[in-house]
């Protein structure tokens, strides 16, 4: 199973001039950069050269992982740039997306884990409930001691 979908953060808030964006995640390119098409904004902050910092937040319900990205994005907008993307990219540009390139520099990865609360608990009602076997109860009644 794949993660495709992304909240999209903007630190700065600068290029979105908003708190998040979706985006979804076209490739994974050789040189490990991400390509992800998002909405356009209506009011699209242009900085210059068109890179800014993003964090990307994977998530998916069922999936025993999160995964955070942090990265530097390029919007991809130059005639030569468009001219070279794959067919792919460019039914996203049509769909009204824009394509954003993200170096990647740095990723944290989460394992979710059952909450120790819980364990402990269920634990705690296996040693002392009679209708469950033990293991340890059952090896001390195993071993009668006679006189």
């Amino acid at each position: 199973m794949q993660i495709r979908t992304a909240i999209v953060h903007c630190p700065e808030d600068h290029f979105f001039q908003q708190q998040a964006v979706i985006g979804r995640t076209l490739e994974l390119d050789e040189k490990g950069e991400l390509w992800l098409s998002v909405d356009k904004p209506v009011n699209c902050a242009d900085n210059g050269d068109g890179c800014f910092d993003v964090v990307l937040n994977y998530q998916k319900k069922g999936l025993p992982f999160d995964l955070d990205i942090l990265g530097e994005a390029r919007l991809i907008d130059g005639a030569d740039e468009i001219k070279n993307l794959s067919a792919r990219k460019k039914a996203e540009l049509k769909k009204g997306k824009i394509i954003l390139r993200i170096h990647i520099i740095d990723v944290d990865y989460w394992q979710h884990k059952k909450p120790v609360f819980k364990t402990m608990a269920k634990k705690i009602k296996d040693i002392f409930s009679h209708t469950g076997t033990n293991e340890k109860q059952e090896a001390y009644s195993n071993h009668s001691v006679s006189a």
